[in-house]
């Protein structure tokens, strides 16, 4: 007696590779005979519900489901790189009106720089030559370009930590607070031109 078809139970014909009712396969072996030895009813049973769920899922989701590989987990999200390269690799960089821009950008903060220490140079000369017009009528008997030695020779003494303008302030500050009846400014000069000055100048004898 042929054994029944494990999905429906009809009785399987003699040989016969698929079940005439359901369709299911016969389990037969490649000789074509049925399996030599019954199956037991647990067996039969366990068989009977794995043709169950092959029949009830499509055979392409159950291998989608068998070869797919699982999700790996999400990677993290890269950290952002600092403000300050953002910044010097942005494209902003890579047109050439940009670097135009700032090349007369700094151009012109030297110009003005140099524009600034050379109006501060005039300014200085003007005055300069304002207290050596002063000190002409004070120190009568000294010439103006002798006037203007000793201003260079009391900014000299001074080792440049005062301007030309400063000494010839320092000198005519002098020279008013003293009677010159001779005209002659040489001796205080002399006095300023040491590094005691100050105390030379104020030991020395008034006329």
């Amino acid at each position: 007696m042929a054994e029944p078809c494990f999905k429906c139970d009809a009785e399987l014909v003699p040989s016969a590779r698929f079940c005439h009712r359901c369709g299911a396969p016969t389990l037969t072996v490649g000789s074509g005979r049925h399996l030599a030895v019954p199956a037991t009813p647990e067996a039969r049973a366990e068989i009977k519900e794995v043709v169950r769920s092959a029949s009830q899922q499509p055979t392409a989701t159950r291998m989608i489901q068998t070869v797919m590989m699982p999700q790996l987990p999400k990677s993290r999200t890269p950290r952002k790189p600092p403000l300050w390269y953002r910044l010097l690799t942005a494209r902003l960089w890579r047109r050439p009106l940009v670097w135009v821009g700032v090349t007369v950008l700094a151009a012109s903060t030297v110009v003005l720089a140099v524009v600034d220490d050379m109006q501060d140079r005039a300014q200085q000369q003007v005055g300069l030559q304002r207290i050596v017009t002063r000190l002409s009528s004070r120190c009568f008997r000294d010439s103006r370009p002798q006037i203007e030695a000793y201003v260079a020779r009391i900014h000299a003494s001074s080792g440049g930590t005062d301007s030309l303008l400063d000494s010839a302030t320092l000198l005519e500050f002098i020279v008013r607070g003293m009677r010159l009846p001779q005209g002659d400014c040489s001796h205080i000069v002399e006095a300023l031109s040491r590094p005691d000055r100050f105390e030379l100048l104020f030991r020395a004898p008034r006329p």
